[in-house]
């Protein structure tokens, strides 16, 4: 948004200029043109950035892995093994277990 707001302000400098050479405009309103719409696509460009980084570290934060394993075999071989045993929750006899907590 900023680049483009940067762009159609060098396109309208072009084009004020142009009125300003053929004396169709006011004195001081080039130059204030170009200024307001210069600083104002600055300032959108800026914004554009500052989001940007924002996302970034948002996305590093919140702490979770670059990848994702779907299905690891070695430890549901393992889980398996503790499941038969009781030692995972829901998976034994004990009351604690069985009743969710």
């Amino acid at each position: 948004m900023g680049a483009l707001s940067l762009a159609v302000c060098f396109l309208f400098l072009a084009w004020t200029i142009t009125v300003y050479t053929l004396g169709k405009a006011l004195p001081g309103w080039t130059s204030l043109v170009i200024t307001v719409l210069f600083f104002g696509a600055v300032q959108l460009f800026c914004l554009g950035l500052l989001g940007e980084y924002l996302a970034r570290i948002y996305t590093a934060v919140q702490a979770r892995p670059t990848y994702a394993v779907a299905h690891d075999t070695a430890e549901g071989q393992q889980l398996s093994g503790l499941a038969g045993q009781g030692h995972l929750p829901g998976a034994g006899s004990t009351g604690r277990a069985s009743a969710g907590l």
